[in-house]
């Protein structure tokens, strides 16, 4: 395999097209593989979508509707796994502090040192150097966890091959996915379980709103970020649009936004909860390989619920002539202290 197709661009097509035609290929051909693949070879601006499917055909392999996890994982050799993590990334919260927080590898235990003592000293020459285990702690390790979405759309939507129909393709699937991981990322009710991360405010410092007034909000802002109380230094406020409005009208210029508030970055999503959120973004463990997954099937049952249970009904895809899309990526966080992040639920 080439090394270029995972370094650089291979078209000049809007991005996100050749996941757009992975699953076209896919839904045309009814997960049978050598027939997507044929059908991909006619996209000449699109090299890398035939590529995915080569790797998956040099062994026997399962059509992509059987309900094998890491059968696409020829996505990420080819490049096309990267492209949509970025994707994903930009319309997600966890995205945006992607660069900013702790990156850490799976199921790995690493060090972490809450405490604000610096370490060494300066020396005469043949003296010793001073040594000082300082305040580590052992984190983790972050288990190999993956958040995932069933989205079921039309046939014909999915095969649709115009631009515009790509677009709603790739911001149904994709949006949806990255509103969930930022929800559970942010939601302080997530306690978290085996197959699930913590959100970084469960258990995190919370303050209570004192109103909408100027003087409440200067309050309350004051006291989110005194509750913040580690030194890694890159911190930063999460909210909605409408709560930025109101507390720019409020606070007016002195305020600093829309770019900063108090001195800190402000990041402006619809998928932070209702909810101011102030974060030492490193004290937060990420644990992100770029790991993309997706299956597409026409003809499985699914049970159309976002909590189902054995009791759900069951709804043919088939008879309905829906696809149904599911895109996996792998992906785990972990809060390193308590005072790393407060939040203050908020009614404007």
């Amino acid at each position: 395999m080439s090394s270029d197709l995972v370094t650089r661009p291979v078209s000049a097509l809007p991005a996100g097209t050749a996941f757009n035609r992975f699953i076209h290929a896919l839904a045309v051909s009814r997960g049978d593989l050598y027939t997507a693949r044929s059908l991909a070879s006619t996209w000449t601006g699109l090299p890398h979508v035939a590529r995915a499917f080569d790797l998956d055909l040099k062994s026997v392999t399962a059509p992509g509707s059987v309900a094998d996890s890491a059968w696409a994982g020829a996505l990420t050799a080819t490049g096309i796994a990267p492209e949509v993590v970025r994707l994903v990334n930009a319309v997600s919260i966890v995205g945006q502090l992607e660069n900013k927080l702790s990156r850490v590898p799976f199921n790995t235990i690493v060090p972490y040192d809450p405490s604000t003592t610096g370490l060494g000293a300066f020396v005469a020459e043949g003296a010793p150097l001073p040594a000082d285990a300082g305040g580590f702690v052992d984190l983790g390790p972050l288990p190999l966890t993956k958040a995932g979405v069933i989205v079921t759309l039309t046939l014909e939507l999915v095969t649709a091959t115009d631009g515009s129909a790509e677009a709603t393709v790739r911001r149904s699937v994709l949006g949806r996915l990255a509103k969930r991981i930022d929800e559970l990322f942010l939601l302080p009710t997530n306690a978290g379980d085996a197959a699930t991360p913590a959100a970084i405010t469960h258990g995190a410092t919370e303050i209570m709103s004192s109103g909408s007034t100027a003087a409440a909000m200067q309050t309350d802002l004051a006291a989110m970020a005194a509750a913040v109380t580690t030194v890694a230094g890159r911190r930063v406020w999460i909210m909605r649009e409408g709560t930025l409005n109101a507390v720019a009208g409020a606070l007016g210029a002195t305020s600093g936004l829309p770019a900063t508030l108090l001195g800190s970055q402000v990041i402006v999503s619809p998928n932070s909860p209702p909810q101011i959120t102030f974060v030492d973004t490193g004290a937060i463990l990420l644990a992100d390989e770029g790991v993309f997954d997706v299956n597409v099937s026409r003809q499985a049952s699914v049970r159309l619920d976002t909590a189902p249970t054995d009791a759900t009904a069951l709804q043919s895809l088939w008879q309905q002539n829906l696809i149904g899309i599911r895109p996996v990526r792998w992906i785990n966080w972990l809060r390193a202290v308590p005072g790393a992040v407060s939040y203050m639920t908020v009614a404007y």
